[in-house]
């Protein structure tokens, strides 16, 4: 149950929060300023990026944490604001302002018995204040709201992501250019994933250092034509994660975590793999963010071939790079540069490849709520033990392109999107191109 807690009770209006209260001597007062107007003006996503170029200064400035607070709130994004909160509460417990606030965001969840809580200390702490007042007024409701509804204690701990796509693919098998086919290539394709994550335990600054979760995703595609049975594929992924997020010199936050994924081909089983990855975000500045990463995989495939010495592609697969991201014009434009460095270390000396990787990202909120994103990746791998002559070295190519905006309530969105790419090598019979085009709905719980 969804409370809209300035429907309970007159609410301290964002201006009056920042007119009443003293600016932060660790803030920089021009850019406090054009955080005012922005909020003023009701432009809560340009003030949060204002707030966040401010925080990444002064990470435990209350005030800061407060209008960031009431800005996710105004943006839908309460359970966010809940935590930020609660932050600014645990660095200043006596600030009867942030207390009130959070009072609010805890409500707007359902959480009726610490909004409660909040308020109440609110009048213990400051009775003669405006802010006791208005908690005075709204206690009345909150208790008859919480003795006639059935409403969740504490905030939600799940994510819950449905997706369902029809897919045109040109190319289903990746067959080479320069061989002849004699069956269809061409497939339509229906597509159906889902993803639960869990945070038994979420991270809280001042409280708990970690937030320690799990989450299982499954995907399956199903061709419209019978002689593609071989290439329905189902895959299964199931993980376990750590993540953290402090401040150092520069904010960062690091995630770790160990997967294991399953898949299968047709009805076959067609591989196992058991990875780890560790993931570091660094914010270099106000709009720059570096992510360094590596990761680590062991590979069994089930149908393995007779000479496993020259052919098997079992191994461990690892792989160092960081990615860059620029946020611009008030985060409505991201841009990315990757690279990555890949080896694998196959069983079968044939598979043995090292590879480099580039990457640019592009990601754009236009208007009427559409945001575009866009990838474009180019990867040369050399297959170093690759017999007979001439030696391998498969250069590749792949752009993709979506659209996408929300339909008709924010948990729901569609996308259409389109995927071309290409690979030439010094194989004539690894050269290919494939484009795929499609249409999806994904639901967000």
């Amino acid at each position: 149950m969804k409370l809209r807690f300035k429907h309970l009770v007159p609410m301290v209006t964002v201006a009056g929060v920042l007119l009443c209260s003293p600016p932060s001597t660790a803030a920089v007062p021009e850019h406090l300023q054009k955080s005012a107007t922005l909020i003023r003006d009701g432009e809560y996503a340009g003030a949060l990026e204002e707030l966040d170029g401010l925080l990444a200064i002064a990470p435990d400035d209350v005030f800061l944490l407060r209008l960031k607070g009431v800005c996710l709130m105004e943006l839908d994004r309460t359970h966010e604001a809940t935590g930020i909160l609660t932050r600014a509460v645990g660095i200043a417990p006596d600030s009867v302002a942030c207390r009130f606030y959070l009072a609010q965001a805890l409500a707007s969840v359902g959480n009726i018995a610490d909004a409660l809580v909040q308020l109440q200390q609110v009048q213990q702490i400051a009775p003669e204040s405006p802010y006791a007042a208005r908690a005075a007024a709204a206690i009345p409701r909150l208790e008859q709201i919480a003795a006639t509804s059935q409403v969740p204690r504490k905030p939600r701990r799940w994510t819950f992501c449905l997706r369902a796509a029809g897919e045109l693919d040109d190319n289903v098998a990746a067959r080479s250019s320069a061989t002849e086919s004699d069956g269809v290539n061409e497939s339509w394709r229906e597509v159906a994933s889902a993803y639960l994550e869990l945070r038994p335990l979420d991270q809280r600054a001042g409280k708990l250092p970690l937030t320690i979760g799990a989450y299982v995703s499954g995907y399956g595609s199903w061709h419209e034509e019978s002689t593609f049975a071989d290439y329905d594929l189902v895959i299964g992924t199931g993980a376990a994660f750590v993540r953290h997020s402090g401040a150092f010199l520069i904010p960062y936050r690091f995630d770790l975590t160990a997967s294991y994924t399953d898949v299968t081909l047709g009805d076959d089983p067609y591989s196992t793999t058991e990875s780890a990855a560790l993931g570091l975000e660094l914010r270099l500045a106000r709009r720059a963010v570096f992510a360094p990463f590596a990761t680590r995989a062991e590979k069994d495939f089930e149908n393995d071939t007779t000479s496993p010495e020259l052919y098997s592609r079992d191994g461990v697969d690892v792989a160092y790079g960081a990615d860059q991201y620029f946020y611009l014009f008030g985060n409505k434009l991201t841009f990315g540069l990757g690279y990555e460095y890949r080896e694998m270390d196959a069983v079968g000396d044939q598979f043995d490849i090292e590879s480099h990787n580039g990457r640019v990202i592009v990601q754009l909120r236009l208007p009427l709520r559409f945001q575009f994103k866009t990838r474009v990746s180019y990867s040369e791998e050399d297959y170093l033990e690759y017999t007979p002559d001439p030696k391998r070295v498969d250069d590749s190519w792949k752009a993709n392109g979506s659209l996408s905006r929300p339909l008709f309530c924010n948990w729901l969105t569609g996308e259409v999107s389109y995927t071309y790419e290409t690979s030439k090598s010094t194989v004539e019979f690894s050269d290919y191109e494939r484009s795929v085009t499609g249409v999806s709905l994904r639901a967000t719980f």
